[in-house]
């Protein structure tokens, strides 16, 4: 599943606007969508993007500040297995 954020430029801009909507589009789905001229999508699965956030030259931010990315599956996994690796550690340390 992919997202496209909506996002309605600011006048005379193609390269900063405001998300206007959200997308979920299914991996096996045919894309056609056709965007009035003041209007292009992005790209926004990997960030918890919401309506209302600005995106400005490919960054989506909130309050100011760019969003943090949404951590890959891959990435979640890695850090709970460094984490079980530290707990197992310390309760090595402690059997001793």
């Amino acid at each position: 599943m992919s997202k496209l954020a909506i996002i309605a430029l600011d006048e005379g801009s193609m390269t900063a606007g405001t998300v206007c909507n959200i997308i979920e589009i299914a991996s096996d789905t045919a894309i056609g969508i056709t965007l009035p001229l003041e209007q292009l999508s992005w790209d926004c699965g990997q960030y918890p993007v919401a309506i209302g956030d600005r995106w400005e030259d490919g960054v989506f931010s909130r309050d100011g500040g760019p969003l943090v990315p949404v951590p890959t599956d891959a990435e979640k996994i890695a850090e709970l297995e460094a984490q079980m690796a530290a707990l197992l550690g310390v309760e090595t340390e402690v059997q001793a």
